[in-house]
């Protein structure tokens, strides 16, 4: 049950160039249809909560009226899926959201084939809220975006042959924003099983602070508007609503080359009171030790008083180059301090720490290291991290002369123990169905589908492969054939193990994978 109310909006627009709207977007159980579809539209929810809020953007390609026919598909998918949660039939979980995409994109090969198999897709990209967290899942290049203490953090993955070369280290990210296949994606909904198998992005599970911006949109905003101008919109102190419509209106200013979709929801915000220390929490995949500090107001606030002038917190770990109408004079960092040191994490956690900086206004950004890359990884642009083994580091964030330091003290992973760490019992597990056996080609992913026995909601589930040469495994139960042969894998929770034969042949026929590109002007 989500215990932070949200509110939401969603703007949407053809854009001035496109005679007809291919986007469609899922808002909380709501879509566009056949009838409003080409009009400009804007929906809102002021106040919401609920056990599960899902939300979603959908480019379509193909002209004509068939891109929308794949961005409604997946949009009436979500729907169907979101139906079942409500009602108790599912519950939600990494699995689910794979089979929403699998169920989508099969909906959509059968519609290529109806439509005598003129070729068409859509990008899928969706945030599901469940117990104060938040989880992205995406295809193709529609993006989710997390806004917190003034910084823009892009959540979903990119999907396209620009971003493939960024990732090999062979072209720069300014590079890829003007590259001649940033539109061309190397996979989207709309590709049939013998071509390639789909594997979309499923992000962490993010902990939602009151405060935070998620905004979900298609490409027809991030063309147009630069991240710079979409966190100097959205560090603004209005709603959900008048967000939305601010971005769509500046896509349209700035060309409005493509339709447009912008969607955000925001953590309503506490009262004047100081927020509450956060207690240590459990997760079902990872036990966590972790302690966290005051969180700072993110958003710079202007208040034109006559006695008291202009108060201003800021709290990120990057920068909005703030502009100033005399642009004559350079704000210089005098302090520099953590919001939310880290004190105890355990081995596999990942999350942001964040850096307040005073005064206001500064453009320059820190750098994040720690003196240990091996216990703890972080990533000295972003201030990422990722535990990897037990042990202790410091943390030491840089501003020009400025710096400051934090300890960080890594646990080990808790396994098969008797209470969470909040002291509740966590009852025995009785049983672990899974299947006995899994066939997979080389290069093929699934998710195991095995169910926990067990009245606690707190036991973890782990896995293995015996030899990750054949099949490798993640965490969460994802396998992937890598070699012909025959393993086993185990799936465990507290003293149950389970074995599962798994076999990995070779493909027959080598799959051709096709590739879309977006109509671009």
């Amino acid at each position: 049950m989500n215990t932070i109310k949200f509110s939401s909006a969603v703007s949407i627009d053809k854009g001035r160039v496109r005679v007809n709207n291919e986007d469609n977007f899922y808002f909380n159980s709501k879509y566009l249809t056949a009838d409003n579809r080409d009009k400009s539209t804007s929906l809102s929810e002021p106040s919401v909560t609920g056990d599960v809020l899902i939300y979603g953007v959908f480019d379509g390609m193909g002209g004509e009226a068939l891109g929308e026919m794949a961005s409604l598909i997946s949009a009436q998918t979500l729907g169907k899926y979101h139906s079942k949660i409500k009602s108790g039939e599912y519950k939600i979980s990494e699995k689910l959201l794979l089979r929403v995409i699998n169920d989508a994109n099969s909906q959509i090969c059968k519609k290529i084939v109806e439509s005598g198999e003129k070729r068409i897709g859509t990008t899928f990209s969706a945030l599901y809220i469940n117990n104060d967290k938040a989880r992205v899942i995406n295809v193709g290049d529609s993006r989710v975006y997390l806004f917190r203490n003034g910084r823009l953090i892009q959540i979903s993955e990119d999907d396209t042959t620009a971003q493939r070369l960024v990732n090999m280290g062979l072209i720069t990210k300014e590079k890829a924003k003007v590259h001649e296949d940033r539109h061309k994606l190397t996979q989207h909904l709309g590709i049939f099983q013998d071509e390639m198998t789909i594997e979309p992005h499923v992000s962490e599970r993010i902990a939602i602070k009151k405060g935070d911006k998620f905004l979900l949109c298609s490409d027809g905003l991030t063309d147009m508007v630069d991240d710079e101008a979409i966190t100097k919109t959205l560090c603004k102190n209005i709603d959900s609503r008048q967000l939305s419509s601010e971005l769509v209106n500046l896509a349209l200013e700035n060309g409005g080359k493509d339709n447009v979709t912008a969607m955000v929801i925001t953590a309503n915000t506490q009262s004047q009171l100081p927020p509450k220390k956060e207690q240590n929490t459990h997760s079902s995949k990872n036990i966590s030790y972790r302690k966290t500090k005051k969180s700072n107001v993110s958003c710079v606030i202007f208040a034109a008083v006559a006695v008291l002038g202009i108060l201003a917190a800021f709290a990120a770990s990057k920068f909005l180059t703030v502009s100033r109408k005399d642009n004559t004079q350079s704000v210089t960092a005098s302090k520099i301090y953590f919001s939310n040191p880290p004190e105890n994490v355990a081995v596999g956690e990942k999350d942001f720490i964040m850096v307040s900086v005073e005064p206001s206004g500064v453009g320059e950004r820190p750098k994040f290291s720690s003196t240990d890359n091996e216990i703890l990884k972080i990533d000295e642009e972003s201030g990422y991290y990722e535990a990897l083994k037990p042990g202790s580091v410091i943390v030491k964030a840089s501003l020009n002369n400025l710096e400051c330091k934090t300890s960080v003290d890594i646990y080990p992973r808790v396994d098969n123990d008797t209470k969470n760490i909040s002291g509740t019992e966590i009852e025995p597990v009785e049983d672990i169905t899974v299947p006995n056996e899994i066939n997979l080609y080389v290069g093929e992913s699934t998710i195991i589908d095995y169910k926990v026995i067990s009245k606690s909601v707190d036991a973890p589930v782990y896995f293995a492969s015996a030899d990750t040469d054949i099949v490798e495994i993640d965490e969460n139960g994802g396998l992937r054939g890598v070699s012909v042969g025959t393993t086993a894998v185990s799936v465990g929770c507290q003293d149950v193990i389970k074995t599962i034969v798994v076999n990995v042949s070779e493909r027959k026929n080598t799959p051709v994978q096709k590739y879309m590109k977006k109509q671009v002007d």
